[in-house]
C-alpha cells in the first residue's frame, strides 16, 4: 500500500485529501477550558494536531491506526505516541479470539537487521492496570470480512485501476 501512495500521483492525491478532510483545522484548543497549557499534549514531541494527522493517514491509507501509550511518572497521565501502522504485525489470537501481542519493527523486509519488539495490546474488553512506563499498543481497525487479522482500506476494490495508473 505504501509502494502504491508512492508512486501513483492520483492515488496519493486522493489518499492527501481525505486525510486533510479528516483532521480539518485540527484540534479547536480555544474552545477547551485547560489549567495548564502542557495539560493538552500527547507526548514530548508533538502536539494533538501532529499526532491526528498521522493517525488520519494511516486511517485512510491502511484502514487502521496504533497509538503506543505509556502511563507518566506522575501515576495519573498518559503519553501517546503514533506507531506507523506498516510496522505492526500482530501475534496469535488467544481462547477469547484476543490479540494480546503484536510486534514493531521499522523494515519488515529486512527483519533479521531490525529486530522486531513484542508489545502487549490493549484490549477494550480487558481490565489492565497499566504500569509506570510500560508501552502499550492501541490499535483500531476497520472491520475486514476478508481478513481476521488487519484491515482493508476502503479503496481495496481500486487496487486494480491504481496499479494500471502506475503502469
Amino acid at each position: 500500500l505504501l509502494e502504491l501512495y508512492h508512486n501513483s500521483i492520483v492515488h496519493s492525491a486522493c489518499i492527501d485529501f481525505l486525510t486533510n478532510a479528516i483532521v480539518g483545522d485540527g484540534v479547536d484548543y480555544d474552545t477547551m477550558s485547560l489549567n495548564d497549557e502542557n495539560e493538552l499534549v500527547p507526548n514530548y514531541l508533538e502536539t494533538w494536531d501532529e499526532v491526528l494527522f498521522k493517525l488520519a493517514k494511516d486511517l485512510v491509507l491502511f484502514g487502521g491506526y496504533a497509538l503506543q501509550v505509556i502511563k507518566n511518572r506522575n501515576d495519573k497521565t498518559y503519553s501517546f505516541f503514533h506507531v506507523p501502522f506498516s510496522t505492526i504485525r500482530y501475534g496469535k489470537k488467544d481462547e477469547n479470539n484476543e490479540i494480546k501481542k503484536a510486534y514493531l519493527c521499522k523494515d519488515w523486509s529486512n527483519y533479521v537487521a531490525n529486530r522486531p519488539i513484542e508489545i502487549d495490546v490493549l484490549n477494550y474488553s480487558d481490565d489492565i492496570n497499566i504500569g509506570l512506563g510500560k508501552p502499550y499498543l492501541l490499535v483500531y481497525n476497520n472491520y475486514n470480512i476478508f481478513d481476521e487479522y488487519y484491515p482493508a482500506p476502503h479503496y481495496v476494490s481500486a487496487l486494480d485501476a491504481i496499479r494500471a495508473d502506475i503502469e
